[in-house]
């Protein structure tokens, strides 16, 4: 696969701005008077999340990529134990700087929206974004401040390609128990890859399906996969690559990044011809 083909691409990923905080602690146990879990404070990182990591994978693939966010940042405060295993976290928000703006949205040869349902995305926005985008692609994600009120097809109901996970794409379709590709068939998207977890990932474009297995069961964090998959599969979308390659430099591009913690590092090219 030539990931050369789109290093002319000029890109704009739109997002709400995330700041993941990881605090690293040694359980203690539970507490002796109240049921509670006890920790002790070992050390802090403070990763940019969100849109901002998004970006970061498509930074050794395409010559310009432009970052556009809103006025406020959501802040996921997440507490690890042993073996950097979540125990649980707390959610807050700051103000963030608008920081830069696109005047001409159809200037772009990709627009990729990460809307994590954070308020940012309003419908007037959303709707200029559809007008505008030479070619869009898109994610809605589920999450525990928005679940089932942030579905995919409701929020984006056109888009040019789009990735979600089985939960998320099962939400929009109103479909628990269905085999997934009826569950595909039932959303407004003709090029789409649903990613399965530890399944791996089915694709759909064309009129034709294609299944892939996950290439790495032993994942360190599970944290921006999906995101992955679609910053850095949207481009090659773009430039006509089949649902085969796509699915599979999908698969690839999650392999690397659930072996990352937090966003301590991001997908790169070099990761990604490696995998390939």
């Amino acid at each position: 696969m030539n990931l050369n083909a789109v290093k002319d691409f000029k890109v704009l990923v739109i997002g709400d701005a995330i700041y993941d905080r990881y605090r690293f602690c040694d359980t203690l146990g539970r507490g002796t008077k109240e049921s509670i879990i006890s920790v002790k404070l070992q050390r802090e990182e403070i990763y940019k999340g969100g849109v901002w990591a998004c970006a970061s994978h498509l930074t050794d693939l395409c010559a310009q990529v432009d970052i556009w966010h809103g006025h406020t940042a959501t802040i996921n405060t997440k507490y690890l134990g042993a073996y950097s295993q979540k125990l649980f976290s707390v959610h807050d928000s700051k103000p963030e700087p608008d920081g830069f703006q696109p005047v001409d949205i159809p200037s772009y040869d990709v627009v990729i929206v990460f809307d994590y349902g954070h308020g940012f995305l309003n419908l007037a926005l959303r709707e200029r974004i559809v007008r505008e985008a030479r070619w869009l692609a898109v994610n809605a994600q589920s999450n525990s401040s928005n679940y089932g009120f942030n579905r995919i097809n409701e929020k984006w109901p056109f888009a040019h390609f789009a990735v979600c996970d089985e939960l998320e794409a099962r939400l929009a379709a109103h479909e628990q128990e269905a085999p997934i590709e009826d569950v595909i068939l039932k959303l407004p998207y003709e090029s789409i890859i649903v990613t399965l977890g530890s399944e791996g990932a089915i694709g759909y474009a064309n009129h034709e399906f294609y299944r892939e297995q996950a290439l790495t069961d032993r994942p360190i964090d599970l944290l921006g996969a999906g995101d992955a998959v679609l910053a850095v599969v949207a481009p090659f979308a773009r430039a006509g690559f089949s649902i085969k390659e796509l699915v599979h430099l999908g698969n690839v591009a999650g392999m690397v990044k659930v072996g990352i913690l937090g966003h301590s590092g991001h997908v790169s090219k070099h990761s990604l011809e490696e995998g390939l």
